[in-house]
């Protein structure tokens, strides 16, 4: 599906200085035949992924499927030149959370949901759970390569955009 697994810490360690944020699947644990710590194994997005071999982070080898046209991908990698950090949102009913730095040192604060349509119910239970989660919602539009977002908010009990 375009994801790359892993384990090596310098992969790691370049993918985060590069705003892309690896996904760890467990915790270290020390082999019982081994003086030293092993490092858990690390998921990258499809989307972390081709931004990863485009930004020449990634060996030829490990090209990954073409993402370009997605709006997902244009949404995602528009948010990344922007300056933020971006982690899956699938927990919360979202495509990605956003965060201003390091997902290691701050909390997500906005949950985004890239749609071409929304329909009053699935914009009340988005909002529900963003509202819960204490995150803004924002929906992204990608049109004619433009993506825009538009902030959804709950005013005096209704929900408004």
């Amino acid at each position: 599906n375009g994801s790359i697994l892993f384990t090596s810490l310098t992969l790691y360690k370049t993918f985060t200085t590069s705003r892309l944020t690896p996904t760890s699947l467990g915790t270290p644990c020390t082999s019982q035949y081994q003086s030293h710590q092993l490092s858990p194994p690390f998921l990258l997005c499809p989307y972390s992924t081709h931004l990863a071999y485009t930004l020449s982070l990634l060996p030829p080898s490990l090209s990954p499927l073409s993402l370009s046209p997605s709006p997902a991908y244009q949404v995602f990698r528009h948010l990344h030149s922007s300056g933020f950090y971006i982690t899956s949102g699938l927990k919360y009913g979202g495509d990605f959370l956003v965060y201003r730095g390091s997902p290691h040192a701050f909390h997500s604060e906005v949950i985004v949901k890239v749609v071409e349509q929304v329909g009053v119910r699935e914009l009340v239970a988005l909002q529900r759970v963003a509202a819960a989660a204490k995150k803004k919602l924002r929906l992204a539009f990608v049109e004619a390569d433009q993506v825009r977002f538009v902030q959804v908010e709950i005013a005096d009990g209704e929900v408004g955009v």
